[in-house]
């Protein structure tokens, strides 16, 4: 059975040897679009108040199409821009430079579903953990001093600028470009690390599970790395929430920078 990178580098150059528009480019592509959604790798994000399908709909398209046309254009580009030797690059390498550039489209997709409606991406008002947490998102990250909560905090904000915060910042955990929330981590009282029972894994488990996966809580957190549920709440969390809220003060004073970086794009 052919390998996944295998399968997309094939496609890709089936793609790319067929001209513009025909037949042949045509069936090539439409196995390509089908292929795409099963890559592991690929960003997934889950809100039922956007259309993630559109999304990844519109993302497809913009693989597919050039100028309202069905062409390899775009794919050409992608090539050609990562300096690409397409009929001997290594499968896999071939797949992390797709992944890396059709993950950037999508998330671009999603940011404007996100412009469309005008809300706040992320629900802040779920309590972490579950039942046994009080603490919601919102107070994750908000000043105790001057936000009550969610509500307080989004009417002191301009709405063209706060929609797409909530989404940079589930970016800014996925991805943890400086390293932040990976680099705190469980220690007990004898010293012995547990590095992978970082703040990162603790914020995507917590609050960036599909939906369509089973919801993951402090204590399972603590039965997978054997840890004391009480070390969690009154140790890791806390630390944990004091890097979230300096996370989210860099993103509002910073929001360009932040939307360009992980958006490609400005508010």
């Amino acid at each position: 059975m052919q390998n996944q990178d295998e399968h997309l580098l094939r496609l890709i150059r089936e793609v790319l040897e067929h001209p513009d528009a025909s037949q042949q480019q045509r069936q090539a592509m439409e196995k390509l679009l089908k292929l795409i959604p099963k890559l592991s790798g690929i960003h997934r994000h889950s809100d039922q108040q956007i259309n993630c399908k559109d999304a990844l709909n519109q993302a497809l398209m913009g693989v597919s199409l050039y100028q309202g046309s069905v062409s390899g254009q775009n794919i050409r580009r992608f090539v050609q821009k990562r300096k690409l030797d397409i009929n001997n690059a290594p499968a896999p390498l071939v797949q992390v430079a797709f992944l890396k550039w059709f993950n950037q489209i999508l998330k671009n997709k999603i940011a404007d579903q996100y412009r469309l409606l005008k809300k706040q991406p992320l629900s802040f008002d779920v309590p972490i953990g579950g039942k046994e947490e009080k603490t919601t998102f919102a107070e994750t990250f908000a000043d105790p001093k001057t936000l009550g909560d969610l509500g307080a905090w989004s009417q002191r904000q301009e709405m063209e600028t706060t929609r797409l915060k909530g989404y940079i910042l589930e970016l800014y955990i996925e991805q943890d470009p400086d390293g932040k929330l990976r680099n705190c981590y469980h220690t007990d009282s004898s010293g012995n690390e547990c590095r992978e029972c970082n703040c990162q894994f603790l914020f995507q488990k917590l609050y960036l599970t599909p939906e369509t996966e089973q919801k993951i809580r402090i204590p399972d957190i603590a039965r997978q790395f054997n840890v004391a549920q009480a070390t969690l709440y009154t140790r890791l969390l806390p630390k944990c929430r004091q890097i979230l809220r300096q996370i989210q003060q860099e993103i509002e004073t910073n929001l360009d920078k932040y939307a360009s970086k992980f958006l490609g794009t400005q508010p």
